[in-house]
């Protein structure tokens, strides 16, 4: 999606598969499962204005600055031609499932004999 590149330069948010496993490499947790679910959200120009200015790096500009930008944002849907369909945005949940590690083993062993007695903490 161009505008999404135009609205969110790639410096603002981290490469989708530079993001890998969080608890990779952790003493504390084994990774179970790892999915990703996609979607799609729908922005109208209001919609979308307001979710750029709720981003942590609008809402700490200054008032001048943010209000550039929203208006940049503002001319940008406008150009994109969308109307009343709006605009859609890309989104993808990187969702893992972890075991804390000591119980992992003993989560195997109680899921072989039918019982789950084992923390589960899902991350997303």
């Amino acid at each position: 999606m161009p505008w999404v590149k135009r609205v969110f330069q790639p410096t603002d948010t981290p490469d989708a598969d530079s993001l890998g496993d969080p608890v990779e490499g952790s003493d504390l947790f084994a990774t179970s499962d790892a999915r990703v679910f996609r979607h799609w959200q729908r922005f109208r120009k209001d919609s979308l204005t307001g979710f750029v200015a709720s981003t942590s790096k609008v809402a700490t500009m200054s008032s001048d600055d943010r209000a550039a930008l929203l208006a940049e944002v503002g001319r940008l849907y406008d150009s994109y031609g969308r109307g009343h369909d709006g605009m859609l945005m890309p989104w993808r949940a990187h969702c893992y499932r972890a075991r804390v590690s000591g119980l992992a083993s003993a989560a195997k062993a109680s899921d072989d004999e039918g019982y789950d007695d084992a923390l589960l903490i899902d991350l997303s």
